[in-house]
């Protein structure tokens, strides 16, 4: 079976907190960042000399609602081609120059040998926080499917730069917390958002490692902050209901939540352990509080919500029904698995004959039938729900 929504293990998350211990000790003392802008000045000059300037980071990058401007034009532009944070490969003109205004400090790997970063590339919290804000904007601007592939390579990349600057300069735990609760809800937004589109910048491994940094980042520093943030605090456990150890958490978190989102939070829990499709797609869809409607999607900045564990729980219900339909002309409850699943009925339909269904006028029928256990998890059918805007 492949499952697109990967559930971060517990050797991921341990690796991650190593690397925290490991940061902290990097340094006695913190080093000075004299940075005042989102991007260093000798960064600026080399991108712009080496054509390594993102499309977002020119006078005129994307329209609002449409794609690239300067598509078009690109293919009478000599270009060169780059490796892009991401992974993959884009054409970029070697002739684009650079606003500094709009120009952001990209993501570099630490390399052996390499210098001790100097003071005037490091950008201090104050920076950090707007450029933090700068990236969100970004997004809520250009927020048509055509520029989302840009726009998620460019604000990913530049939010794993502030929190290289931020492990640097090991600022202390109210800091650290404020960027950290600042960035999750993008990446909670940007998975559902790639899966569902198919995003070709999208990496599902690399994400799932940032999104889990910023988990383990956050938790690591959230028991010494006086400030607790609900919204996050639910988030987290909600990203982590498989796991055995987040009921003992949520108890130890209880005074923070109110009574009513303390207990939605425990029966979400409940019902997916129990394998409850039912009362795990009731919950979540008639929850008034969209604060906490769901984890991995993030309609706006105040609103959490879950998407990983729905293709899981489809498949356990779909499967579960057609053990109990097989019987000799005898169809599948489309119209109970439509409500109770909250999925379309042509969606229905694609997921039983992934399943290897038999689908005649409109009816699925499983007598006789093997059930496929390799199933594209992936697909947007399993993981869409029409009760998400």
């Amino acid at each position: 079976m492949r499952c697109c929504l990967y559930i971060s293990s517990s050797t991921t998350t341990s690796s991650c907190c190593r690397t925290l211990f490991q940061s902290f000790e990097m340094f006695e003392e913190r080093p000075e960042a004299l940075c005042m802008q989102m991007c260093p000045q000798s960064e600026i000059r080399f991108r712009n000399r080496n054509g390594l300037v993102h499309i977002l980071e020119t006078d005129t990058p994307l329209t609002k609602t449409g794609p690239l401007q300067t598509k078009a034009k690109a293919i009478t532009v000599r270009s060169r081609r780059v490796i892009c944070a991401s992974g993959g490969n884009q054409r970029r003109p070697a002739t684009r120059k650079g606003n500094p205004l709009k120009m952001v400090k990209q993501y570099s790997r630490s390399a052996a040998g390499k210098e001790k970063l100097s003071p005037t590339e490091l950008r201090p919290f104050a920076v950090l926080m707007d450029t933090v804000a700068y990236l969100l904007r970004v997004v809520s601007e250009y927020d048509s499917r055509e520029a989302w592939p840009d726009v998620y390579e460019f604000v990913s990349d530049r939010l794993r730069a502030v929190r290289q600057d931020m492990v640097v300069e090991n600022l202390d735990a109210e800091k650290s917390i404020l960027l950290l609760e600042s960035m999750i809800p993008f990446y909670a937004e940007a998975e559902y958002r790639c899966e569902l589109t198919r995003c070709p910048t999208y990496d599902r491994k690399l994400h799932a490692t940032q999104l889990e940094e910023c988990f383990c980042r956050w938790r690591q520093f959230v028991d010494f902050s006086e400030r607790k943030n609900e919204r996050i605090m639910a988030s987290y456990l909600l990203h982590n209901a498989d796991k055995r150890w987040v009921v003992v958490q949520l108890i130890a978190w209880k005074e923070h939540f109110c009574k009513n989102n303390y207990t939605f939070i425990q029966d979400v829990i409940l019902s997916l352990r129990m394998n409850n499709f039912v009362r795990f797609f009731r919950l979540i869809s008639q929850q008034d509080d969209s604060l906490l409607r769901l984890d991995m999607l993030v309609v706006t900045y105040n609103t959490l919500t879950t998407t990983r564990y729905f293709a899981t729980m489809r498949l356990l219900a779909l499967k579960a029904c057609a053990v109990a339909y097989r019987c000799r002309g005898i169809p599948l409850p489309d119209a109970f698995l439509e409500e109770h699943l909250h999925m379309k009925h042509s969606a229905l339909l694609c997921c039983l004959r992934a399943l290897g269904c038999e689908v005649t006028d409109g009816k699925a029928y499983t007598f006789g039938v093997t059930l496929s256990n390799d199933v594209d998890l992936c697909a947007s059918e399993w993981i869409f729900a029409d009760f998400i805007p």
